[in-house]
């Protein structure tokens, strides 16, 4: 089709007639639409998403991080104790306790019965009575000086919360990174053979008759019908496969820990309390296997961390969101299993803070039974302490190579103990049974000793916290598929074998594909991508904080020594506890 446009010339007016000048303006079309009956295939945006999103194994990740953490651990000593000044205090100046031995804090106000006020002299025990207090979790003390001006500052004791911060602008206080359960540690004193038996009860009641009740060191996974093989005991009657009749104490304590099966006491001359022996768990007639998860770290993975805006926590502490900056990719990464991973962890290591802080140690968080106090072999990590002069008591051993953790550069191999699990080759599944914790203490903790003349000790007890966070990226199936080699096809590689050429294998889900008990796994895809988002609470906690493991330093008053600060358990108005029934 062709078209004329008609153009003014150079001279512009309404009176112009431009009649003389024409431009010919063409459309020339270069594409054509297919001829009909040539379309080939008809894409499902919906099948074709899922097809990529499954198919996809590179990740990216962001954490919000809620830190819970205090210092009622806190130092005996500081670098000036008699040279106080308000305006120069910071982090730097490294206050303990003795601060509270200074003129400026032994003075304490009170009103006499004319209601004036007055002054009294304070020994430097009083002084840390009067003066120490504990603000939104935190322990420490307001300016003394009665003649400053504006809103009274709070100073904490060190270790201060800027010691523990994830985002210091001081120094560098935690290393991060992304884990995955690549082996296992099956030699341990406490799963080596089976699950370690430390306590023996012989004062049990069940269904009218009288029962032994065994209790392991850590949680045993056990539920009443379960079928147990116990060999190592010094009784040829608990030494053979027995069954289950309940679990836990007769007041129904530790479930966890105990079970009760049908052995007549009267063959146990004397209350033997602790002993050692090993115990399976039996399923369809295969023995479980116990072992110690070891996490390997992906390497080159950097992060930026920022605190959140406006985001606090209870105690007025900053949340914290970690953005790892590249994105990691796990194709053909195989778990300790050999299967494909289902399962990451986001773990976090403790730096010393040019050794302000000791070495970081890592054990088992054991429950409280006595069998697990005596045993140096358990790595129960609230016996874990730095005095190699067994003072208050010889330690724990810690977990094989980490006496001393340290997270290496973004291309150096780390490898951290992750969990102490039980697994079951009929079951296909990894039966979490105890949490591997870190544990640390500073250092002026560590060499206080009773010759100093006021930051006396041994102060021994640290803190600890879980260092690994999981990270669920994939489930398997609840059913169990099974087959056989010569009509099976499609047989994962990591299926189990079992009587000699059956195959049994939990399949990996797709993702947004719910189990049959609803659970799914449903997170964004996008740019070739998966984006993970969690929240994570990294909390600290005591060693010893009710004085019941054996490392909690009360002080001595007589030799102005005060001592740390001592828990108080919140219990329940109504406690019920109610053993099974096993009939």
């Amino acid at each position: 089709m062709e078209r004329k446009n008609i153009k003014l010339n150079s001279v512009k007016s309404k009176s112009d007639v431009n009649v003389k000048t024409f431009t010919n303006v063409n459309f020339v079309g270069n594409n054509k639409e297919f001829p009909p009956g040539e379309i080939n295939h008809v894409v499902d945006v919906g099948e074709q998403f899922n097809l990529e999103r499954n198919s996809c194994t590179k990740y990216r990740f962001i954490f919000t991080i809620t830190p819970i953490f205090s210092n009622p651990l806190y130092n005996p000593k500081g670098n000036n104790p008699l040279q106080w000044i308000s305006s120069n205090l910071s982090a730097s100046n490294n206050n303990g306790l003795d601060i509270f031995n200074n003129d400026l804090f032994k003075i304490k106000a009170y009103s006499n019965e004319q209601y004036q006020f007055d002054t009294m002299p304070l020994n430097y025990i009083e002084s840390v009575e009067d003066k120490l207090i504990e603000k939104d979790g935190w322990f420490g003390f307001k300016d003394p000086d009665v003649t400053s001006t504006g809103v009274t500052k709070f100073f904490d004791i060190e270790p201060t919360r800027e010691r523990f911060s994830l985002n210091s602008n001081i120094e560098k206080r935690w290393d991060i990174c992304i884990t995955y359960p690549a082996s296992a540690d099956t030699e341990h004193h406490i799963i080596k053979d089976g699950l370690l038996i430390v306590n023996i009860e012989t004062d049990i009641e069940a269904g009218g008759r009288k029962m032994i009740a065994l209790g392991t060191a850590t949680r045993h996974g056990l539920s009443k019908g379960d079928k147990v093989s116990i060999n190592g005991t010094p009784y040829n009657e608990l030494n053979k496969t027995l069954t289950v009749k309940r679990v836990g104490l007769n007041n129904g304590d530790y479930k966890q820990n105990y079970f009760v099966v049908d052995v007549n006491p009267d063959i146990i001359s004397a209350q033997p309390g602790i002993i050692e022996a090993r115990m399976k768990r039996i399923v369809n007639g295969y023995e479980s296997t116990y072992y110690l998860r070891k996490f390997k770290k992906f390497l080159n993975l950097d992060y930026s961390i920022y605190p959140l805006g406006f985001s606090n926590t209870i105690f007025n502490d900053k949340n914290y969101q970690i953005a790892f900056n590249n994105e990691l990719d796990i194709d053909g990464v195989k778990d300790n299993l050999g299967r494909p991973l289902s399962e990451l962890f986001l773990t976090f290591v403790k730096s010393r803070d040019k050794n302000f802080m000791s070495v970081i140690k890592s054990g088992l968080d054991l429950e409280y039974l006595s069998g697990n106090l005596t045993d140096p072999q358990l790595s129960n990590i609230r016996r874990i302490h730095n005095n190699l002069n067994g003072i208050p008591f010889t330690t724990h051993d810690t977990l094989p190579y980490e006496d001393n953790i340290v997270m290496n550069n973004l291309d150096t191999d780390d490898i951290f103990y992750g969990d102490l699990v039980e697994y079951n080759k009929t079951e296909l599944t990894e039966n979490i049974l105890s949490d591997v914790l870190h544990r640390f203490n500073t250092t002026i903790r560590d060499t206080s000793n009773s010759n100093q003349p006021l930051a006396k000790g041994p102060r021994q007890e640290g803190y600890m916290y879980t260092p690994h966070h999981n990270i669920p990226i994939r489930l398997y199936s609840l059913f169990i598929e099974q087959g056989y080699t010569a009509n099976t096809e499609n047989i994962p590689d990591y299926a189990e074998i079992l009587d000699g050429n059956k195959h049994i294998w939990r399949d990996l889900l797709s993702i947004g594909l719910p189990r049959s008990n609803g659970e799914s796994l449903n997170y964004p895809f996008t740019n070739n991508s998966h984006y993970i988002y969690d929240n994570t609470c990294l909390v600290g906690k005591r060693q010893d904080p009710f004085n019941l493991y054996g490392l909690y330093y009360g002080g001595d008053e007589s030799n102005d020594d005060p001592g740390d600060a001592i828990g108080e358990t919140i219990t329940d108005k109504f406690i019920t506890k109610i053993g099974e029934d096993v009939c």
